[in-house]
């Protein structure tokens, strides 16, 4: 196990699970039900629409199966780190991109970072 992978794994979908979370809810915002479908519509607006909806399709997918990947990385990476004695809620601090530091740190069987890279 390369722990500095793991850890940059569980940062990665983590951040990638915040995300799809904000973008649902602003495409949620934008497809609205502004557009009055009494009258002729024009297809441009139609498709439009069926895209974003599509799109949040997607995301709501992909949400979905991040969680399972989430806890499975923190499970095993918390084992190891209690295996080998490392304590608990001991910083771990790596250096990701654009000379970011992110701090991991797990208490009981939760894995915690801040020092957020944007």
């Amino acid at each position: 196990m390369n722990l500095k992978n793991e850890l940059l794994a569980f940062y990665e979908k983590s951040r990638e699970l915040e995300r799809a979370k904000e973008n649902v809810k602003s495409l949620k915002l934008s497809i609205g039900n502004t557009y009055d479908y009494s009258s002729d519509v024009k297809i441009s607006i139609l498709q439009r629409k069926i895209d974003i909806y599509m799109e949040i399709e997607n995301l709501i997918k992909k949400m979905s199966d991040l969680p399972s990947e989430l806890v499975s990385i923190q499970s095993r990476l918390v084992h190891v780190l209690t295996e080998i004695g490392f304590p608990e809620r001991r910083k771990i601090s790596i250096i990701h991109q654009n000379d970011t530091e992110i701090n991991f740190w797990y208490d009981g069987s939760d894995l915690f970072f801040a020092g957020l890279a944007e």
